[in-house]
């Protein structure tokens, strides 16, 4: 066995164990170019040149390593390949200066609940995990209330005085990546046209960022807070925008109960895997 970093070479083998994950629809076969650039992105080889398993790192803003990509080819699942590649990741990770590790999993997978409590991590947020299957049946709203946001400093203010953020643990969930809300974080999906608001009395009632994931041909809803009316008004306009972009899935993570109870409200449902779970492990 061979700790390597994963090269444009691995291609074939990761959309392999790629179509063995989540019933065919893993996006890694989408992320790998990206991934293979940005380096941290390594898999366990055996003598024959097999990748047996895979694991990737990603720097965040403020210290924060977020780890990502585990996976262990179908047919080696259950022999203890997976701790191990969680170990030798382990070694490459202690001698870099981060101040604190996270990953994100699900209720149901519980191999991955074992290995984080095993190296010392501990849960720190748990969301409900709410979705919807997006068609044109999905009723209609024009959403002319709701208007592009464009202040980077009007929004950070809502955004960090809001109830929503502190629930949230000051999280903004991008699918399942959570990344701590910052005015360089506020300021790239601004720009990128990914911010929206309504406004009450002639300020911002409430605010919501919607993000893409082509891989998973979903549209997500990454922070969204405020008046319970607003927030209604935005939910209905992501569904719209969800079936205008041809996606198939909403979704939203939340902490909040208000903001779950007005999601079902709006059709959304719980996930049948549970709530996501937000882990950390601090350095000492």
């Amino acid at each position: 066995m061979r700790l390597c970093k994963v090269s444009e070479e691995d291609r074939e083998q990761v959309e392999e164990i790629a179509k063995g994950t989540w019933n065919g629809h893993d996006y890694l076969a989408d992320v790998f170019d990206e991934w293979v650039r940005d380096g941290g992105f390594y898999c366990l080889k055996d003598d024959d040149g097999t990748i047996i398993a895979l694991d990737k790192y990603t720097w965040h803003e403020n210290g924060i390593i977020w780890l990502e990509g585990y996976r262990v080819r179908p047919e080696y699942r259950g022999m203890g390949y997976g701790w191990k590649m969680v170990e030798e990741m382990s070694r490459i990770i202690e001698k870099l200066d981060w101040r604190a590790l996270r990953f994100m999993t699900s209720e149901a997978n519980k191999a991955s609940m074992h290995i984080g409590e095993r190296m010392g991590f501990r849960i720190i947020a748990r969301y409900h995990y709410l979705t919807m299957d997006v068609g044109y049946e999905n009723k209609k709203y024009e959403g002319s209330g709701v208007h592009r946001l464009s202040s980077v400093e009007e929004a950070m203010d809502f955004m960090l005085s809001s109830e929503e953020y502190r629930a949230n643990k000051g999280q903004y969930l991008a699918m399942w990546t959570a990344y701590d809300i910052s005015e360089k974080l506020i300021r790239s999906e601004i720009e990128k046209g990914r911010g929206f608001y309504v406004k009450n009395n002639g300020n911002i009632g409430a605010i919501a960022f919607f993000y893409p994931f082509k891989p998973r041909n979903t549209l997500s809803i990454a922070f969204i807070g405020g008046r319970e009316e607003g927030v209604r008004e935005l939910l209905r306009y992501g569904i719209q925008a969800a079936v205008k972009g041809g996606y198939e899935r909403y979704t939203l993570k939340t902490a909040s109960e208000r903001i779950k109870d007005v999601a079902l409200s709006e059709g959304m449902k719980e996930s049948d895997i549970g709530m996501a779970l937000l882990y950390e492990k601090r350095r000492r």
